[in-house]
């Protein structure tokens, strides 16, 4: 569990990451991951910028979510290491991963 004073302040945190990387009302992030506890908080940032929260399961394969992406007009991808490649492939702004993932922004 995590207090909620820690939790505000890491939606502060990746409110402001997401704001600098150029995410704004109106614009959607997509949460392409499992329901870990940092999605919950990736969430949160987003909604408080006045972004939508896209929500995408883990299961789906990337011909599966790139219609979905673009009927959202995606700009961001928040996603897991092992979906990293078929969400690059998506051709949406940024991905997002998290974890660790070769070239690309990590939320830990």
């Amino acid at each position: 569990s995590v207090p909620y004073a820690e939790l505000m302040r890491r939606v502060g945190r990746i409110a402001a990451w997401l704001h600098a990387d150029g995410v704004r009302a109106g614009d959607t992030v997509a949460l392409w991951a499992p329901n870990v506890p940092p999605v919950a908080a990736i969430t949160l940032a987003t909604l408080s910028l006045g972004a939508v929260a896209m929500p995408l399961s883990p299961l789906l394969t990337a011909a599966e979510a790139g219609p979905l992406l673009s009927a959202a007009r995606a700009v961001v991808v928040v996603t897991i290491p092992p979906l990293v490649p078929a969400a690059v492939s998506l051709g949406v702004r940024r991905v997002i991963v998290l974890g660790e993932a070769e070239g690309h922004p990590g939320l830990k």
